[in-house]
């Protein structure tokens, strides 16, 4: 009888725990996170009915949610919520692992803590960049040049599209002047063709810009930053000089774009050559061909709102999640609230593509539908030219370039072999290096970027690595190398140098440097550059310190912050509101009042009884 007495307190027991500690079901039991999938989802519910609403919160390394919690009322505990997911990017080859999401729910003043079984299926990130007059990187490593004018591709997707507009810069180059980017049916775009610098901000060409994030450029960090629901992010760096301006361009695309056309290019299986628009695979001595086969026909020009309709299979805000130790409110940024996009009045230069058979478009009707033809400059003057550079400046372009980019911390993560041969490229095309230092700008901002997805990695070894890098280096919140010399200003993304500085801690002399001298129509020594990337001064400071890696948006559980275009100054200013999360309250407890005080007394005689034994 005795004995029968702890057997029934100790199943008792058994079944408190058995209700406190499995409260959640999953569809499907187990999940497949495939990177090369986008929008992987799962469902969730109770399966006890609570005796007031629940909050749910999840947490995984290395992914992002489509939020951060969900919450279950009292009537419909047992319907389905849904969730997607998806694994922030890698950029090396991994094998497949078994992984656990956590989720926490808040039972009263306890907290119920459960596993989710996963598998992430790993496939490799991209990078896609454009530099200089310009260099491009694709997403299969192929390195390419190009002197085109005119609108092009750079990814064209069914819903990713970003077009870029070139045309003159300075001697013989032509550079990045406007950037236009699609994403569903949201478009955003960077027009620096005005000569105006308070209009050279982001703006929407499409009222609807939900789920994509826009960071303004600040003091911390001078480039513009565009974060999509998918997880990639664009980074875009406005430069200037006395005479030019230009856009240099860093994307991180997502494992789940497979193959891609335009410039990025990423063919079928992401193997080499240069895949064409009629899918022909030229190499990159036909870079004419090629280039020639992405210009932007009239009727899919997303700087006039033309394209065709498509629905992404990841909407919304995604961010990395981090559970709380109480109940709190989580607030995602805000969605963009961008100035209406109006495009410069001067006509186009007229571009011919043969073989190139025109597709319907859809037109979304644009937030200030423009009535002028799409956007151009006036038509250019004949480029000046110069005479082929001597050894001697050969030989210093070489050691100027080798020098700029020697930050052995990011040449672990990055091309550095492509961000000099760009370098020197430019350097005997312009007989300056006008571009250099806003090349290692966009190297630097490569870095970051992708150290800050190293961060949230879910392997020890990789996060460890890129605090190594981003402290050796002086990016986000640490120290600038040598403070910059005093001689520039110190970022998120390292220094940005003064006029007539450069490298990585502003040190080199650039006024030392042999260069081409337009009027003598030689090149001489100890001339001073006429062509600087300046380092703006009178950028808007954040109002908090930068975060440590801004992928993770419930980092802190203090406040919450929401971010929005106010004014348009020299670059565009972002304000924020700080938001008071309220204090956690008490909850009742997910059973019922009465089961739970059973439950309890069952629980204490097992004790009691196991005790006197």
């Amino acid at each position: 009888m005795f004995k029968n007495l702890v057997l029934a307190a100790l199943l008792g027991c058994a079944s408190a725990t058995a209700l406190l500690k499995d409260l959640l079901e999953f569809d499907p039991p187990s999940l497949d996170i495939v990177d090369s999938v986008l929008g992987n989802k799962f469902k969730c519910r109770l399966k006890e009915k609570p005796s007031q609403e629940v909050k749910v919160y999840f947490e995984a390394a290395g992914f992002s949610f489509s939020n951060c919690f969900l919450t279950f009322p009292v009537e419909g505990y047992d319907q389905w919520q849904e969730l997607s997911v998806y694994g922030n990017q890698v950029f090396e080859q991994r094998s497949d692992i078994d992984l656990d999401i956590s989720a926490r729910v808040f039972i009263g003043e306890e907290k119920n803590d459960s596993k989710y079984r996963c598998k992430r299926k790993y496939d490799t990130a991209g990078v896609c960049s454009s530099i200089g007059d310009p260099h491009f990187s694709c997403l299969n490593n192929v390195k390419v040049s190009h002197q085109g004018k005119g609108y092009y591709h750079l990814v064209h997707h069914d819903h990713l599209s970003v077009q870029a507009y070139h045309n003159d810069c300075f001697n013989r180059a032509t550079c990045n002047h406007a950037i236009a980017i699609k994403y569903g049916s949201s478009i955003i775009g960077l027009d620096i063709r005005d000569h105006d610098k308070k209009k050279h901000i982001f703006t929407e060409i499409t009222k609807n810009v939900d789920g994509i994030r826009y960071d303004g450029p600040t003091r911390a960090d001078a480039s513009h930053t565009v974060t999509l629901p998918c997880g990639s992010i664009i980074k875009l760096h406005v430069n200037y000089d006395t005479k030019n301006k230009w856009i240099d361009h860093t994307l991180h695309l997502a494992a789940g774009y497979e193959e891609i056309g335009g410039f990025c290019n990423r063919p079928t299986g992401k193997g080499k050559g240069l895949k064409c628009r009629d899918g022909r695979i030229v190499q990159e001595r036909d870079v004419d061909v090629f280039a020639n086969s992405w210009v932007v026909k009239d009727e899919e020009n997303i700087f006039m709102g033309r394209y065709q309709q498509s629905t992404p299979p990841v909407v919304g805000v995604h961010a990395v999640c981090k559970i709380p130790e109480k109940i709190v409110t989580v607030v995602p940024p805000a969605p963009c609230n961008l100035p209406p996009y109006t495009p410069p009045t001067v006509p186009p230069p007229q571009i011919t593509v043969e073989g190139t058979p025109n597709t319907p478009a859809v037109t979304e009707t644009p937030s200030s539908p423009p009535t002028n033809p799409p956007p151009s400059v006036p038509p250019p003057s004949v480029p000046a030219t110069i005479p082929p550079p001597p050894p001697d400046y050969e030989a210093q372009a070489k050691q100027h370039c080798q020098q700029l980019f020697n930050v052995p911390g990011c040449s672990k993560v990055c091309d550095v072999d492509y961000y000099v041969n760009a370098c020197i490229a430019d350097a005997k095309t312009c007989g300056s290096f006008v571009f250099a230092e806003a090349q290692r700008l966009a190297f630097m901002a490569e870095c970051k970027i992708t150290t800050g997805f190293m961060q949230v990695d879910n392997q020890p070894a990789v996060v460890d690595q890129s605090v190594q890098i981003q402290s050796q280096c002086g990016l986000g919140n640490h120290k600038c190398l040598n403070d910059c010399s005093g001689h520039g200003v110190c970022g998120v993304t390292g220094c940005r140098c003064s006029p007539t500085w450069g490298g990585a801690d502003c040190s080199i002399d650039l006024t030392k440097l042999m260069s081409y001298n337009f009027k003598l129509k030689s090149y001489v020594k100890f001339t001073l550059p006429s062509l600087f990337c300046k380092a703006e001064t009178d950028l808007p400071a954040p109002v908090t310190p930068p975060a440590d890696n801004s992928l993770v948006y419930v980092q802190d559980q203090v406040k919450a912050v929401y971010g929005s275009i106010s004014d348009v100054g020299t670059n565009a200013t972002v304000t924020y509101t700080s938001m008071p999360v309220p204090a956690a309250t008490s909850t009742k407890p997910i059973i019922s009042s009465s089961l739970h005080t059973s439950l309890s007394l069952m629980a204490s005689v097992a004790a009691f009884v196991i005790y006197t034994l």
